[in-house]
């Protein structure tokens, strides 16, 4: 059995959230949900908030999901649509705000996950545990309810630069 089935098996039911090497990754509607997404969207969203993702099935309805969460926190959404991780760290860059990719990279079909990007890069352990605390302690529990009709800015130009 692979490394990475192994790791998720010995903490899923356990832990609420769990950054991994890459993000936050599972399967789709057992570990990682539009529930979540909205949630550490709200969490981690400033004014603008950049979100690409790949060709999985479970990416609209993250990507609606993460709509909700960064416009529960009056956030900007700047979409990306289906693009490679460096094209969100670029833009993250480009655009001075946070970003997510959601992408499960290598991993299955049947998972995805969202990896948070800030100055083009990768977070760091410190905002880690700053979203964990934050997620625990039940901080964008109603983001899910949030509207989703509002306007998304589509930034399609990133991808000729």
């Amino acid at each position: 059995m692979p490394l990475w089935q192994l790791k998720f098996k010995s903490v899923l039911g356990k832990v609420c959230l769990m950054f991994g090497t890459s993000g936050i990754r599972g399967v789709y509607m057992q570990d990682i949900t539009p529930a979540l997404a909205s949630r550490i969207a709200a969490i981690f969203s400033d004014k603008k908030l950049v979100v690409g993702r790949d060709i999985r099935e479970s990416g609209p309805a993250l990507f609606k999901a993460v709509c909700k969460g960064a416009f529960a926190a009056g956030a900007e959404v700047i979409d990306l649509g289906i693009v490679p991780t460096p094209t969100v760290a670029l833009a993250s860059k480009r655009h001075a705000c946070r970003g997510i990719m959601l992408t499960a990279s290598h991993n299955p079909p049947e998972y995805n996950g969202l990896k948070l990007i800030e100055g083009g890069k990768e977070i760091g352990k410190g905002l880690e545990k700053e979203i964990t605390r934050r997620y625990t302690a039940g901080e964008g529990a109603d983001a899910a309810g949030g509207q989703s009709n509002r306007i998304i800015t589509h930034d399609n130009g990133i991808v000729e630069c």
